[in-house]
């Protein structure tokens, strides 16, 4: 497999994730300070670090565990959720976001 122009898919997908996660905050009628932890798709830490940046988001909301485990596909916010079970505080609120194939997003909101 060949990954044609990364660096274009780069900016795509940090401007999605940025994106759409304003626009989801707004539609809910929340902003990012109501959100205790971000939980991302796990496939790239360069486009994590970067999506935090530009939201302007504590490092210690958003949670990573790319580093321990890699990318597990899809699999990767449910083995995060499941991993940090004993860490999460109940009644927090955690944004997921999910990105696939094809610049694909998905956001949801969850009460621990």
């Amino acid at each position: 497999m060949q990954m044609r122009n990364g660096e274009q898919i780069f900016f795509e997908v940090v401007e999605g994730m940025t994106r759409h996660t304003q626009t989801f905050l707004a539609a809910m009628g929340t902003d990012l300070s109501q959100i205790d932890y971000l939980i991302p798709h796990q496939a790239n830490g360069l486009i994590l670090r970067e999506v935090a940046r530009r939201l302007q988001l504590p490092p210690e909301k958003m949670l990573i565990q790319l580093g321990e485990v890699g990318n597990t596909s899809s699999a990767s916010i449910p083995l995060l959720l499941s991993s940090w079970r004993e860490r999460l505080q109940p009644g927090k609120t955690a944004l997921l976001v999910a990105v696939g194939a094809g610049h694909t997003l998905g956001l949801g909101l969850l009460k621990l």
